[in-house]
């Protein structure tokens, strides 16, 4: 059997895979490991023959398209997420590095793990490759920090998974004994009210297009669906006049609905503004024309063309009002109001098709796969203690983070389709943990074997800890949300497996947190990678 495995490694690979998704669905005790458990299937497969190894390869592509899809999907927001908690999440993050190098050194002397070996533990229970490779280079022939790394390693993947897991059931269990749903409500969805303008007098706006500009400037999103005056309904363009005595639906959350009914005297009816189908229709239309991508709603300017109005866009799970700034992404489903005989248009114009957002650009695909990679090899100058490279995972990030942010240059779109976006995603993970998984095992099985183990084994369990326990503690203190934080966290540890895992955990618990987890860690990564440089290049100097 062991010769039929080690001469069939693509057949170890996805037996990995499909074991370690199903291990993952076995709750215990309400926990479960999810799609973390591809690692430690990888690990177990390792352990039982070393000798079965994956090319590197395959876990440098998983690297690759996981962290670039999801600087891809953080990119838009990592600006404004950045101004709005990125100093505090970066603060939060330095705080448990440094408190954990702190304890390296302390537990090293304590336990006797002698000086390169101690450093190599910190950069395993950091999880942090390019910080072993500095210290390599630093040490040159003396190869003990793999031992402290791989033995380290897989405490680095387990302990920040379970405090993910810890944090969430805490934070469950709270809002239960407050008597609150044990998970939070979906991101909150618009909803349809008409409002009835007072019969007499004039209104407070004489058109639809400056009660929109209104609410614009006082940061309401609502949209104007149908406009009723007398017997005739029409779409609510900017150009119809308002008049005593009309009625006009609008879409938005209840409160925002709330405050534009004071801002024109009206009431709410509890009446549908309903269509005549020869004259009106209401379509879901999906975006899938290259040309109107990473454009603005206003851009496209349906009221103009067409005499529409968009009232809704879906983007995954989460439905939005749109504006005339919201940036339209392939995959998002816009719900339209519009003449039946403009339908057909509008439709061309926005594409409408689903064979296009099942279908992934392989070309700006790959383009920004390869401009990530080139970024991570370019040697960056760190004072005083040489240079640093971002590695595969910092370049193909910051590469996602600045593409995602353009949406297009040109004729080029850098977007993926939102659930093109997630499937890639999860392709890219399960190759990562199964890849450092297999090829894993047999240095561990190998360590296990060999003096220290032990001594080195608590060593890197107490670095692990500190650095998450720091971090969950000035978390809380900096009043940065629960899934910013595990997001932060994941980052700290500059650990994909961990995000997926947090991600994962914030969607069950409230649709809609993904994006939170995910911008957390495109906030922090890119610190967390350098300061684990230095710091691992110090160590070894202290530690000497």
């Amino acid at each position: 059997m062991k010769g039929f495995l080690e001469a069939n490694p693509l057949l170890v690979l996805f037996g990995v895979l499909a074991a370690g998704v199903l291990v993952g669905r076995v709750r215990v005790a309400g926990f479960s490991l999810g799609v973390a458990a591809v690692l430690f299937a990888g690990l177990a497969v390792s352990a039982y023959d070393p000798a079965i190894v994956l090319p590197e390869a395959v876990w440098q592509i998983g690297i690759a398209v996981l962290v670039y899809t999801i600087g891809l999907a953080a990119g838009p927001s990592f600006v404004p997420a950045l101004r709005h908690r990125g100093l505090a999440a970066n603060l939060v993050t330095l705080l448990a590095i440094a408190a954990s190098a702190a304890v390296t050194v302390g537990a090293a002397a304590a336990l006797g793990v002698a000086g390169p070996l101690a450093a190599g533990t910190y950069t395993g229970a950091v999880t942090s490759t390019p910080a072993l490779a500095a210290v390599l280079e630093l040490l040159g022939a003396d190869t003990s920090p793999v031992v402290g790394y791989s033995v380290a390693y897989p405490v680095g993947v387990l302990c920040p998974l379970l405090a993910v897991w810890l944090v969430r059931r805490l934070a469950r269990m709270r809002r239960v004994h407050h008597g609150l749903p044990a998970a939070l409500p979906a991101h909150p969805r618009p909803v349809l009210r008409t409002l009835a303008l007072p019969s007499e007098g004039t209104p407070a706006f004489t058109a639809v297009g400056s009660l929109r500009d209104r609410c614009a400037d006082d940061g309401l999103a609502v949209a104007f669906a149908r406009l009723r005056h007398g017997e005739e309904t029409r779409v609510a363009t900017d150009g119809l006049p308002l008049v005593a005595g009309d009625r006009i639906s609008v879409v938005g959350l209840p409160v925002e609905i709330e405050t534009v009914q004071t801002m024109l005297g009206a009431r709410i009816v509890d009446e549908q503004l309903d269509l005549d189908r020869a004259q009106l229709d209401v379509r879901r239309i999906v975006i899938s024309n290259a040309d109107i991508v990473g454009r603005t709603l206003g851009e496209v300017d349906l009221g103009s063309r067409f005499g529409a109005t968009a009232t809704r866009l879906r983007r995954g799970d989460v439905e939005v009002v749109p504006s005339d700034e919201t940036v339209l992404q392939p995959g998002d489903r816009l719900r339209v109001v519009a003449p039946v005989e403009e339908m057909p248009g509008i439709a061309q114009a926005l594409g409408d098709s689903l064979r296009a957002i099942s279908e992934v650009d392989v070309a700006t695909f790959g383009l920004g796969i390869a401009l990530g990679i080139a970024l991570g090899t370019i040697p960056l100058p760190l004072p005083g203690l040489g240079t640093f490279t971002l590695g595969i995972a910092g370049g193909t990030l910051l590469v996602g983070l600045v593409l995602g942010a353009l949406q297009r240059t040109g004729p080029l779109v850098w977007q993926l389709p939102h659930e093109a976006n997630l499937t890639l995603r999860q392709f890219g993970l399960v190759l990562l943990l199964a890849g450092i998984g297999i090829n894993a095992g047999g240095a561990l099985k190998h360590a296990i074997t060999s003096g220290q183990v032990g001594s080195v084994l608590v060593l890197g369990v107490c670095v692990t800890l500190t650095s998450v326990t720091v971090l969950l503690a000035a978390a809380r203190l900096a009043r940065l949300p629960l899934a910013t934080t595990t997001g932060v966290l994941a980052a700290c540890q500059t650990q994909p497996a961990v995000l997926a895992f947090a991600a994962e955990r914030a969607e069950r618990a409230q649709p809609g947190a993904e994006t939170a987890v995910n911008l957390g860690y495109a906030t922090a990564y890119p610190l967390a990678l350098v300061a684990k440089l230095v710091v691992a290049q110090v160590l070894v100097t202290l530690l000497r």
